[in-house]
Order: C-alpha cells, then sequence, then structure tokens
C-alpha cells in the first residue's frame, strides 16, 4: 500500500487514456484484475495469502525500497481481511486498496506505476508483463507456475514430483521465517532466493537477490569495503562519504 507522495504527473502520464479504478462504490473489474495479478506476484509461496516477507516486499517495490515499520504492518492485519495465520488475503488487499482509492486515488495510481501499470493498466514493465502471461495462461493459486522471467528457461527444468515439491516449499518457508528474523541479513535473502528458484519462481528468485546485493553493499558501506562489493556499490559509498 503506498504512502503518500507528492509531485506531479509527467506529461507522457496525462496523455495516457486513464483506466476506472472505480465502478460506483466498488473496484473496477480492471482494476481488480490487476490487483489479483499483482497480488500472486508477490506471493511467493503460493499459499493464498501474503505474510510479513511478502508484505514488505510489495511495499518496497511500491515505495522506492521503503518498507513498513511495526505498527503499521499491525495496523493492516487488524482492519483488512487475514486468515488463520494473520496474513493478508486476496480479500483483504481489496479492501486496502477499496480504502486507499475511495480516499486517495493519486497513491492508488502512484502504486500501480510503482508495480509497472500504466494509466489504462496496462503492463509496462518486465514483471508486470510476467502478471499478464500467468494470468492469460490460466494459473491457478497455489500452483508453481514459472514465470517469463525465470532465470532459467521453464521448458529445461526438470517436473518437480510431489516430494520434492512439498520439500521446496518446506525449505521456502523456513527461508521466509529466516528473513523475518534476521532481514538486514543478506545470507537470509540469498536463501529464499535459492528456495524461490527451486520452485521456478525466477522472478521472486532475482528479487531477493537484488534485495540481498542491496544489504551487502550497505554493509560494506559501513565497514568501509565497498571494494568487496561491486564498482557501482563503491561509487555509492564514496559519494556518500564525500
Amino acid at each position: 500500500m503506498g504512502k503518500a507522495k507528492s509531485g506531479k504527473s509527467s506529461a507522457n502520464s496525462k496523455r495516457a487514456p486513464a483506466a476506472q479504478l472505480l465502478d460506483g462504490d466498488f473496484l473496477s473489474s480492471e482494476l481488480q484484475a490487476v490487483l489479483t495479478a499483482i497480488f500472486h506476484r508477490f506471493d511467493v509461496d503460493s499459499d493464498g495469502a501474503l505474510n510479513a516477507y511478502e508484505v514488505q516486499s510489495y511495499t518496497r517495490t511500491c515505495n522506492g525500497g521503503e518498507g513498513l515499520d511495526d505498527d503499521e504492518l499491525e495496523q493492516m492485519r487488524q482492519y483488512f481481511d487475514k486468515d488463520g495465520d494473520g496474513n493478508l488475503t486476496l480479500r483483504g488487499f481489496f479492501q486496502m486498496y477499496h480504502l486507499q482509492t475511495q480516499a486517495r486515488p493519486v497513491d492508488t495510481w502512484n502504486d500501480l506505476k510503482a508495480l509497472g501499470y500504466n494509466k489504462a493498466l496496462q503492463p509496462v514493465t518486465a514483471d508486470a508483463v510476467a502478471d499478464s502471461e500467468r494470468r492469460a495462461s490460466g494459473a491457478e493459486k497455489g500452483s508453481v507456475q514459472p514465470p517469463a522471467t525465470a532465470l532459467a528457461p521453464a521448458a529445461e527444468a526438470p517436473t518437480m514430483g510431489e516430494v520434492e515439491q512439498v520439500a521446496a516449499k518446506e525449505e521456502l518457508r523456513a527461508s521466509l521465517v529466516g528473513v523475518q528474523e534476521h532481514p538486514e541479513g543478506p545470507e537470509a535473502h540469498r536463501r529464499v532466493a535459492a528456495a524461490l528458484q527451486a520452485l521456478g519462481r525466477g522472478d521472486a528468485a532475482n528479487r531477493s537477490l537484488r534485495q540481498a546485493e542491496a544489504l551487502e553493499a550497505s554493509n560494506a558501506c559501513e565497514t568501509g569495503n565497498p571494494v568487496l562489493v561491486n564498482h557501482t556499490a563503491a561509487l555509492k559509498c564514496l559519494l556518500s562519504a564525500s
């Protein structure tokens, strides 16, 4: 859920044909379809709900890397529909966006832009296009559907047996717990990435790897060893120190 942002829209976004966000007092069918695709993008373990790690991944994407604090997470659990484990359901995701869109539609538009959609609710980034392709292929909740941006070609990946798939999902759940316990630990995020890759979720694995690299860069800056990460990280460290 996007936090309030200021600033004017670009000329290109003004010219784009704007889709309808609300249909009377309800979310429009077009917006519901896009929100459903976004929800499943971040439901990395395909259990039909967003846990704290998945909510933070979604929120950081909307807000330029800024996540929710503990109070904001607790408010989300209190106000919107959740499952028995306290995780945000698709119904709760709709409730959240219904409330935001009625009060501040500009925030919903900002979220959609950050998530890869234009004013016509059409996908314009690789992740959003992958959303659209999964939706078009009829991927169901709980299925393991390799996205278009998978690290390895889906056609070359062996079909996982039932036992292996259960084991992979258990590893993913365990790795997500590790991230919740050590959110600033790069290795915890790399473990999540490996588990996601084993399940064929290449786009989500890439996001976890990028988060791990960002944390490594941040840690290198703090320890004064940016050379251990990469040239980009070193440049950022040097600029921040100047």
